[in-house]
């Protein structure tokens, strides 16, 4: 069964290709809205989130100055997100992590760790324990099928 992921403020570029690819060989098809680009606010992804409903989410760490203006980060956005918009406390978080942002991420993610949330790093990638990690993570979180009639 394919799952569904919505990115928000997804990286461009080679990591970019290395993340979507890497969901899509997982089984994962990843839809990138206009509206969820760069320079997207956090109040205007979670407006435009609000009326979605992904498997997963892809928000990137990175530290951005969006259209407002306003330094935030993906974990900031998922922060307020489940906040917001309670439906989304228990949807998987993709959150990929480039190598320029690996210590800003390291010290955020101490300061409050989430739940239901695999963080990927850049420099890892390529590597089959991240592979594994992820089959792992999807297998966890994996939806109920048929409202919780699993056999």
């Amino acid at each position: 069964m394919r799952r569904r992921a919505v990115a928000v403020r997804p990286y461009p570029g080679p990591l970019r290709q290395k993340v979507f690819g890497l969901l899509a060989s997982a089984g994962v098809d990843v839809e990138a809205p206009a509206g969820l680009g760069d320079g997207a606010s956090n109040e205007g992804a979670i407006r435009h989130l609000q009326g979605l409903q992904p498997d997963l989410l892809l928000v990137p760490f990175h530290v951005v100055r969006n259209g407002d203006g306003d330094r935030t980060s993906g974990l900031e956005l998922l922060a307020r997100l489940r906040e917001e918009v309670p439906r989304y406390r228990e949807v998987p978080v993709i959150m990929p992590v480039s190598v320029f942002a690996r210590l800003a991420f390291e010290g955020a993610w101490k300061a409050r760790p989430l739940g239901h949330v695999l963080p990927l790093l850049e420099d890892a990638i390529d590597e089959a324990v991240t592979r594994r990690a992820l089959d792992r993570f999807l297998t966890a979180t994996s939806p109920r099928e048929a409202e919780g009639l699993e056999g």
